[in-house]
């Protein structure tokens, strides 16, 4: 998203904020390896986070740590 808003010279106020990742007990597997795969793509900034911080930062209900990453966002 960031690329074509310059390419195009779009005028607006994007920020990118990040991703969060989140799961649930059945998937708990398939988060660490998602996450395993984007830090093999190069994207090494992901890092855990609670529950709670997960819900600040993306309003997303969790009862497990989630994943999150400012380099995989849009």
């Amino acid at each position: 998203m960031r690329s074509t808003i310059e390419k195009e010279g779009i005028q607006c106020d994007y920020t990118r904020r990040g991703w969060v990742q989140a799961t649930d007990s059945d998937h708990l597997e398939s988060l660490e390896s998602s996450v395993r795969l984007a830090r093999d793509s190069g994207f090494d900034d992901w890092k855990k986070i609670s529950s709670s911080e997960a819900f600040e930062r993306s309003e997303i209900h969790t009862s497990y740590d989630a994943e999150f990453s400012v380099g995989s966002a849009c």
